[in-house]
């Protein structure tokens, strides 16, 4: 009995909280749920909204995800009209006007929308500019000035921007600076004529006297001399100062990756001088790192990787890297790389890669040993060249092959020697989940020379990926893969782990790995000598970490040689879930085939982008 008079005190108990939190939210006033802009022809509801202290919540934000709704307030709207009257002046609207056209409250008084009236009035148009360098003239000055001109955001016809004048400033600072000018300082003036709705901007630029680097100094290095390190500082003591090279100097150095952190300061402080002295201070890295990793896809299934990582071999800047790996798709892996930066001449890397491994694909289990050997070199801009040999052990288990390829010139065990020559263009940021830029890998193969290799064939890949972001935190993500191998034997065989496959997670989507593409009586897929594939991809965000994807895939594989037939190209379109991580997204695709007859779907499981 006393239990449960207990147990009812504790459920009236509950219950008068609740009804007393639902009673105090009611008496806070009725919570924001949209916020509505008309008249906006300019500038877009999103970036309005993000200029206010008051903010929407739809009832699924804060139903189910508990998210905080904002409740209604005058004083707050009128703080926030203000603020984006003063915004709309930043961005050249000096008579725009916002006011509260709306206000719908629901019936309970317990959720409100609003819509707020834009007059954007005639924007400020830049009429002219004026560009007057003090106290020095002269052919240098004069090309220099035009130069800066030409690279200001805000031009003749331009909507006038407070934000565009900060850029122009920094960019005329930025090419004096570049041009032995490091004291330079660039002041703006503005002719405002609100009846003509027009601005003359001139900027008065000092110069200030040119300027040459002086010593360089280094610290914080223990492990490693300074001579290492100066071997790649671009500064030379006595040379114009350029402020490029400093930025220049630091991605140098983080390119060895022996640094935690690399800051290059020039020492400006007293009165101007004509010679200025360079602190560059780094952090040195632990010298050994041990990375393990535990993961699950559709493909691999269950995998397991160590990486264990050496920096500043023999007080170098030489590194050597293990890797264990294990998973379906590759039983054992154990691979080594030893990385040599400034190899015989500057930039150029040399690179040793002895590796032990296990396929076992759909097509074909083989058990391959071997070296590569390669030499990287930057070539122009953002292009990498590549030139690499490579000699492997390959024992392949034949009861794995297809029928046909078993009738062919097939040995069980056979020594592999290639050729290659790569081109690597990469802009694409950020590393892990690109939003901009370009990455282009091309590769050509010349195999079956030396060392008693069987096999003679020559094998090209090109791989072009773009990335463009269409809107905040939109991105339209595409790519086109184009392969063609070409065999020099009299049967035009090519060792099967040589062959194109496709269809996969990171291949056409509607099918899964090595699926797509000729297959023998058994459905042992076969490969080819001729491999096409493209796919469209838009990314978009969800919530918080959580984003989506919308993608159609194409490709095929094609026997013989240089042979691409468009009419036999196999389509796939999906959706898809990536939940973000530092070192990038945890992916989930569902991809269903098209215009097959047959309509078949697939699931994705996996770890980072498809491309």
């Amino acid at each position: 009995m006393l239990r449960l008079r207990s147990t009812l005190r504790l459920m009236v108990s509950a219950l008068g909280i609740i009804l007393l939190a639902i009673c105090t939210r009611a008496q806070q006033g009725p919570r924001v749920r949209e916020i509505l802009f008309e008249g906006n022809a300019t500038l877009g509801s999103e970036i309005l909204l993000k200029q206010m202290y008051m903010y929407p919540t739809s009832w699924f934000a804060e139903t189910v995800l508990s998210d905080d709704p904002f409740i209604f307030s005058e004083e707050v709207l009128e703080e926030d009209l203000h603020d984006l009257k003063i915004f709309y002046q930043r961005e050249g609207f000096l008579e725009a006007e916002l006011t509260l056209s709306r206000l719908n409250i629901d019936r309970d008084g317990r959720t409100v929308q609003m819509t707020i009236r834009v007059e954007e009035g005639p924007p400020v148009l830049v009429d002219a500019i004026r560009i007057s360098p003090e106290h020095e003239s002269g052919a240098v000055m004069d090309s220099l000035a035009r130069t800066v001109q030409a690279g200001l955001s805000l031009q003749p016809g331009a909507r006038f921007r407070d934000e565009d004048l900060q850029a122009d400033q920094a960019i005329i600072i930025g090419l004096f600076a570049e041009n032995a000018h490091p004291y330079v300082t660039a002041v703006p003036s503005l002719e405002v004529s609100r009846v003509q709705h027009r601005v003359t901007i001139s900027w008065a630029i000092d110069a200030g006297p040119a300027a040459r680097f002086g010593e360089v100094h280094i610290q914080g290095n223990e492990r490693f001399p300074v001579a290492l390190l100066s071997e790649r500082v671009e500064i030379e003591p006595g040379t114009p100062f350029r402020e490029s090279l400093l930025r220049e100097s630091e991605r140098e150095l983080y390119a060895l990756t022996l640094f935690r952190t690399v800051t290059t300061k020039p020492l400006y402080e007293g009165a101007q001088r004509d010679s200025i002295p360079v602190e560059i201070t780094v952090q040195e890295a632990p010298p050994v790192r041990a990375h393990f990793a535990v993961g699950y896809g559709r493909e691999e299934r269950f995998r397991f990787g160590i990486n264990l990582t050496w920096r500043g071999v023999l007080r170098s800047s030489s590194r050597l890297e293990i890797d264990l790996k294990r998973s379906q798709i590759e039983p054992y892996s154990i691979s080594g790389r030893f990385v040599k930066p400034d190899f015989l001449f500057r930039r150029l890397t040399f690179v040793a890669y002895p590796f032990i491994r296990r396929e076992n694909e759909p097509s074909y289990d083989a058990a391959r040993r071997g070296l590569r050997l390669s030499l990287e070199h930057p070539l122009v801009g953002y292009l990498d060249g590549v030139i690499s040999y490579t000699i492997e052990d390959i024992k392949l288990d034949t009861a794995t092959v297809s029928i046909i390829t078993r009738e062919q010139d097939l040995l069980e065990s056979y020594v592999k020697s290639a050729y290659t020559l790569g081109l690597l263009y990469n802009t694409s940021l950020p590393p892990f989940n690109p939003e901009r830029g370009i990455n282009i890998t091309l590769y050509h193969t010349v195999s079956g020379h030396g060392f008693g290799s069987p096999y003679q064939f020559n094998r090209t890949l090109l791989d072009f990926r773009r990335y463009e972001g269409l809107a905040e935190a939109l991105v339209l993500a595409w790519r086109l893969k184009a392969g063609v191998l070409i065999s020099q034997e009299t049967g035009q065989f090519v060792p099967v782990e040589e062959r194109f496959y496709s269809g996969g997670s990171t291949s056409v989507r509607g099918w899964s790995r090595f699926e797509l593409g000729p297959r023998d009586a058994s459905g042992v897929p076969i490969g080819g000598n001729s491999l096409l594939e493209g796919s469209l991809e838009l990314r978009f965000p969800l919530w918080n970490i959580i984003s989506g994807v919308a993608f159609t895939d194409f490709g095929n594989v094609w026997q013989p040689s240089l042979t691409y037939t468009i009419n036999e190209l196999r389509f796939a379109a999906g959706v898809g879930l990536r939940v973000g991580t530092p070192v990038g997204p945890i992916r989930l695709d569902y991809a269903r085939q098209l215009g097959s007859g047959r309509g078949l779907t697939q699931f994705f499981f996996s770890f980072g982008h498809a491309y």
